[in-house]
């Protein structure tokens, strides 16, 4: 049986959870330079911060505990596949707001010149809105994978 190594497997969690020292010790109610201590030492601290510690990084008792860090490492490998998930996402909402943008900004500069705003000013407008569409579809996108994120646990 291998060494459990508590303050390692704290560590990479938190790190893969992209969370500071700073708000994992606030949330299990110590200061920074304790919990970094803690993260350095090779000793498993009481049950009740093994627990308050979990529950701020939203995992289990069982990794923080466990003495195979290859289950951390397929959990980043799981991470990598949402960040690829969510550069494909944003990249066809990019698409799809490029063949959006192109129509709007076509109806607003008719527009523009319908109206008599011409120049720099109807031309900024024009552009302007047309970046709405793609603006749109990004906020999308970005909201989609982090949704996704959170139902597959990442």
């Amino acid at each position: 049986m291998k060494e459990i190594n508590f303050g390692e497997n704290l560590r990479r969690i938190r790190n893969m959870k992209e969370v500071s020292q700073n708000y994992v010790a606030s949330k299990i109610g110590m200061n920074q330079s304790t919990y970094s201590k803690m993260e350095n030492s090779p000793l498993i601290p009481n049950a009740e911060i093994v627990k308050a510690s979990a529950a701020a990084l939203q995992t289990t008792v069982d990794e923080l505990l466990s003495d195979d860090l290859r289950l951390l490492d397929i959990a980043e490998k799981h991470k990598a596949k949402v960040d690829i998930y969510s550069i494909i996402a944003i990249l066809f909402a990019i698409g799809a707001g490029i063949i959006c943008a192109n129509p709007t900004w076509t109806v607003l500069t008719a527009f523009c010149e319908k109206v008599g705003i011409t120049g720099i000013f109807g031309r900024t407008i024009s552009v302007i809105g047309g970046f709405v569409p793609l603006i749109l579809f990004v906020k999308a996108a970005r909201k989609i994978t982090k949704r996704y994120a959170a139902i597959i646990g990442s």
